[in-house]
């Protein structure tokens, strides 16, 4: 999809704050609040913009780890049944499918280490296909949102 410079533009507004008020993007950009609205709404039907969220300091509540957890699917035909399962724990934040030694990589976040245990020996290995697992954990996450060039 080509995006022209207009539609640049508010993305790149909305990436700063999408909280502001149409009035403010519409005068950051430079047309009219109506245009504004229509263009984002267009957006959003092209799948560009797939909603707005919230930004989240997990520590202060509550949820102290973050892990990183590598896993090996034996086999294909139980990649579906994987990635659906997961939507049902709590503490995966992303799941990517990757290259490498390992199938899918998943972001985690959990009050601390017994709940990560709890979740790895009770949930992600208890899931058909999971042959292995590899966790690493951060010990601080000094930057956590990138932003690419638009």
């Amino acid at each position: 999809m080509i995006l022209d410079e207009i539609d640049k533009s508010l993305i790149r507004e909305l990436l700063k704050d999408a909280r502001q008020p149409y009035s403010e993007l519409s005068k950051h950009v430079g047309i009219a609040n109506s245009t504004t609205i229509e263009r984002i709404k267009k957006l959003q039907e092209k799948g560009v913009i797939n909603g707005f969220s919230l930004s989240l300091d997990y520590r202060k509540l509550g949820y102290d780890l973050c892990a990183f957890v590598q896993v090996l699917i034996n086999d294909p035909k139980n990649e579906d049944s994987f990635v659906s399962a997961l939507n049902d724990f709590h503490e995966v934040e992303e799941c990517h499918f990757i290259t490498g030694d390992y199938s899918y990589l998943l972001k985690i976040r959990t009050r601390n280490s017994a709940d990560l245990e709890d979740f790895l020996k009770n949930k992600l290995n208890s899931l058909a296909g999971v042959i292995r697992a590899n966790t690493v954990v951060a010990l601080s996450s000094p930057k956590q949102k990138g932003r690419i060039e638009i």
